[in-house]
């Protein structure tokens, strides 16, 4: 059995899948768990009576039954705020839940994850991503993660950097207990925001390089395959546009003076990102890069192990639902 674990709002991609893999083996090996709606029904628990382990996912899986389990997206349980109360219960159901998952690991060691849930959790971990990311040979832009704005503008790693973005360190929204929502988008650093910043709430953010002209990747890596994409700005445009979150133009994403195309990446860079995701011990990942045109060095920016790829599937044809399909019905671990 192929297990599934997804969210309702996210079904899309999973069931993109699920069709790919009913063409392989047909659909009585495959189970789709949206973790959201067992929350909702309160169908979660894990029990231990008479010397025997049971768990339960909205169904009795036995374990001894699971050949592949893909994590399409685990930790969001449609309990929405940034309340201590929501956060303090996000954080509960996420242990019930991977420790079920666990559990699986231990009674059937077989079984076959894209990508493991113990290396999920950590593998989110933004500066530890950098970090590995230079260690497997991929550049990485002078970077500062702080709490300080003003601290950070003023590091050393700056010294010759004539443009600097910032970016939360973890999502691009912080809501605060009375219900505010605050958008923190990629922005250039400015006088403004160092000052402002100094009067909130100690928000860790990354300050890093900025390159105002550059061409931007992103790679979606499935067990060894890389399905890329370039976006370069059009010749003649005002390639300022290119430097900070699309989301902060008063015109819409498809109207950007950007074109984009399928890319292969040079082969040095991809057993660089091969080394990487086996240092995070991921199958999975879509990973944001950037190179610099005038010298035509690539960067590493960030990997999201559980992003989303659809889009590029579908407008570019790259086919990432086969390839994923292919690694859940292929159980030859890697």
């Amino acid at each position: 059995m192929i297990v599934i674990l997804s969210s309702s709002f996210d079904s899309i991609h999973s069931d993109s899948v699920l069709n790919k893999i009913t063409k392989l083996v047909g659909d009585y090996g495959v189970t789709t768990i949206e973790v959201d709606k067992l929350v909702k029904d309160r169908t979660i628990d894990i029990s231990f009576g008479s010397g025997v382990t049971k768990t339960l996912l909205g169904k009795n899986i036995e374990a001894k039954n699971v050949t592949a389990v893909w994590v399409r997206k685990l930790f969001w349980f449609g309990l929405n705020g940034e309340s201590s109360e929501i956060t303090k219960t996000n954080n509960d159901i996420r242990i019930l839940v991977t420790s079920i998952l666990k559990i699986w690991k231990e009674q059937n060691p077989n079984i076959k994850w894209i990508s493991d849930p113990d290396s999920l959790q950590f593998a989110f971990n933004k500066p530890y991503q950098l970090y590995c990311a230079r260690e497997s040979g991929l550049a990485v832009l002078p970077t500062n993660i702080s709490l300080s704005a003003g601290t950070a503008s003023s590091s050393s790693v700056f010294e010759n950097v004539t443009a600097i973005i910032h970016k939360r360190l973890r999502g691009d929204t912080h809501a605060a207990e009375d219900g505010t929502v605050y958008e923190f988008p990629t922005r250039l650093l400015d006088d403004a925001f160092i000052e402002a910043h100094a009067k909130t709430l100690p928000l860790p953010f990354i300050f890093q390089e900025a390159l105002i002209l550059k061409e931007e990747y992103r790679v979606v890596y499935v067990e060894g395959k890389f399905f890329c994409t370039r976006t370069t700005p059009l010749p003649g445009k005002d390639v300022r546009k290119n430097s900070v979150d699309w989301r902060l133009l008063s015109i819409r994403k498809d109207e950007l003076v950007l074109e984009t195309e399928v890319f292969t990446l040079p082969l040095k860079i991809q057993n660089c990102i091969k080394r990487f995701m086996r240092k995070l011990h991921l199958s999975y990942g879509a990973i944001d890069m950037i190179s610099d045109p005038k010298t035509g060095e690539f960067y590493f920016l960030e990997v999201n192990p559980v992003g989303q790829w659809l889009y590029y599937e579908l407008k570019y044809g790259l086919p990432i639902s086969d390839a994923i399909a292919e690694a859940l019905t292929n159980t030859k671990k890697k």
